[in-house]
């Protein structure tokens, strides 16, 4: 797949071409078959990550374009969605690693999280 110009157009470009096909497949541990995103869910469901992005940051008076928003969720469709939705946004996604999202956060994880935020 060329990119005509970057990822966002790309992902518009093949989600107006075809909506319908199957962008992403994740198997998870806890479910019994693949979760399937097509192309067009993942267009408007990063829309709308992007929507929400810019309403808070208007909200808080922040410019939100090339500003590093922190992804802290585990590797899934959530995940690719918020991605997207940054890159709609304007703004430069920052995934940091987790492992499971009901685990308790131990101090050295916090401390490593706390260095990301301050930088």
């Amino acid at each position: 797949m060329l990119f005509k110009e970057n990822v966002v157009t790309a992902l518009k470009d093949r989600s107006n071409a075809t909506g319908q096909q199957i962008a992403f497949s994740f198997l998870s541990h806890k479910s019994e078959g693949p979760e399937t995103l097509t192309y067009r869910a993942l267009d408007n469901k990063s829309q709308a990550v992007a929507l929400t992005l810019q309403a808070r940051a208007k909200a808080l008076d922040l410019q939100l374009r090339q500003a590093p928003v922190l992804i802290a969720l585990p590797a899934g469709m959530a995940f690719l969605q918020c991605y997207f939705g940054c890159l709609y946004s304007g703004a430069i996604a920052v995934p940091i690693k987790t492992r499971n999202e009901t685990a308790p956060w131990s101090t050295r994880r916090m401390s490593r999280l706390t260095a990301v935020l301050n930088w």
